[in-house]
């Protein structure tokens, strides 16, 4: 079985679903991780970034996922994008991934960043066809 993870901001996938992943891995399940977006040029330097992308490398592989995709949006900046760049972005991966499985952020979420993303996943995750 082919499982996604969409996590608007690296650790969403741990503290949403982290022992899931690790049932869906357990179970021989390919399981491809999504982060969506990445810390701010404003509050991180570059060293920082690479770091922190190290850092979400390391714990996907750690947990066994099959692929780990970076979008590299701004985080709380997703406002700012256009719905259409979001959703076609993610809508590449979903198509390269083939999921049967999806886990996404909660519709009541309050967070903007997860909010755009819910509305993204349901566009590009409905049946077509």
């Amino acid at each position: 079985m082919k499982v996604v993870v969409m996590a608007p901001h690296p650790d969403d996938d741990i503290l949403g679903v982290g022992g899931t992943i690790l049932k869906h891995v357990k179970n021989k399940d390919e399981v491809f991780l999504v982060f969506i977006t990445r810390g701010s040029d404003k509050d991180y330097n570059e060293e920082m970034l690479k770091e922190k992308r190290k850092e979400a490398e390391n714990v996907s592989r750690s947990l066994g996922v099959k692929k780990t995709f970076f979008c590299n949006f701004i985080a709380a900046e997703l406002d700012k994008v256009p719905q259409n760049d979001i959703n076609n972005t993610l809508r590449k991966i979903i198509q390269e991934c083939n999921p049967e499985i999806a886990y996404i952020p909660h519709k009541g979420d309050l967070h903007k960043d997860h909010k755009i993303i819910i509305d993204a996943c349901m566009v590009v995750l409905r049946p077509n066809r």
